[in-house]
């Protein structure tokens, strides 16, 4: 099975360590892990990947070049709160952060939740196929009904009705009128 190791100082924090190269359809993430590291699944075989309501951090690169073409990120049950949902980055030689969580992937579409905290373009680094970026639910970040992810615009620390588009997939097709 995977492997999960629980941080003996913060026995909150779960993080997913391990999982068998021989699976190669569908996988769960265990519910209660909270941090899936950096490159974990990278040039992983699966086809599909659920991820729980309780992951809080995805490192960086942690999908690259992996075959997943299907990504299930579970609501909280009803009712708990959800929990925001950082993708971290890491400094290359240069000194810059990358964050390249789903980089060289082939799929077209992904569906992310709104309870993200932080979102940047590179985390789709090279996916030359993506058409469409799907957010499901409200937060600061929304997506159009096309797929381009879109920042809500806060000022003085409240958000207002603007939004701003952040990310336009490589491999969409066709004209876009910006409302």
């Amino acid at each position: 099975g995977s492997l999960v190791y629980t941080d003996p100082t913060n026995e909150n924090v779960k993080t997913l360590v391990y999982v068998p190269k021989g699976i190669t359809e569908k996988y769960t993430i265990p519910y209660a892990v909270t941090h899936i590291p950096e490159e974990l699944f990278s040039s992983s075989k699966l086809k599909e990947l659920t991820i729980p309501s309780t992951v809080t951090f995805i490192g960086a690169k942690a999908f690259s070049s992996s075959s997943i073409t299907k990504f299930n990120f579970e609501k909280a049950p009803e009712g708990t709160a959800e929990v925001e949902l950082t993708f971290g980055g890491k400094k290359n030689s240069n000194g810059d952060t990358v964050y390249q969580t789903f980089s060289w992937c082939d799929f077209t579409e992904i569906t992310l939740p709104a309870r993200m905290k932080n979102f940047h373009a590179d985390i789709f680094y090279s996916c030359s196929d993506l058409k469409a970026v799907h957010i499901e639910g409200e937060g600061l970040y929304t997506s159009t009904d096309d797929g381009i992810v879109c920042e809500t615009i806060v000022e003085n620390g409240a958000a207002t009705n603007n939004k701003r588009i952040i990310y336009y997939p490589i491999a969409k097709e066709g004209a876009f009128t910006i409302p």
